[in-house]
């Protein structure tokens, strides 16, 4: 029996299908702490262990790493709750149609802030490499390092 060639979403990345991990970025939640969230996500019955990072991306709006396998039903799971999630979101471009160069730099170095700082605090080899391997593909390691 020959396997179906199913093609990737067009908003993975190289890193997401290598380490088979979704980016999803949700906006309207409460502005709380993580542990706050993942205690609300428990009883909301969303499976905790096919999380692999939040990061809180703006005021109302957190990024997760979630299992592949597990992106469709925590996104399915994130709209019946109320919740806007965005799986083609990318934090280094600005939404807006005719950013300034301003805006553009600031939003850019945010992200490299926040992607250095999941490098560093990450104790999960695995997602450390996941977002090592996304600054290597954006071609922010020189950003990194300066």
């Amino acid at each position: 029996m020959r396997m179906k060639y199913v093609p990737p979403v067009p908003s993975q990345n190289k890193s997401q299908l290598a380490f088979d991990f979704r980016q999803i970025t949700v906006r309207g939640l409460a502005e709380r702490r993580i542990s706050e969230i993942k205690s609300s996500f428990y009883t909301l019955w969303i499976r905790l262990r096919k999380i692999k990072n939040i990061v809180k991306v703006g005021k109302n709006t957190y990024e997760f790493l979630v299992d592949a396998d597990y992106s469709k039903a925590f996104m399915r799971r994130m709209t019946e709750y109320g919740y806007n999630p965005m799986d083609d979101y990318n934090s280094l471009t600005p939404r807006e149609t005719n950013p300034s160069d301003e805006v553009v730099n600031r939003i850019r170095n945010a992200a490299i802030t926040r992607l250095a700082r999941n490098i560093m605090s990450t104790k999960v080899n695995v997602v450390k490499n996941f977002y090592l391997g996304l600054c290597s593909e954006q071609g922010l390691t020189e950003d990194m390092n300066s």
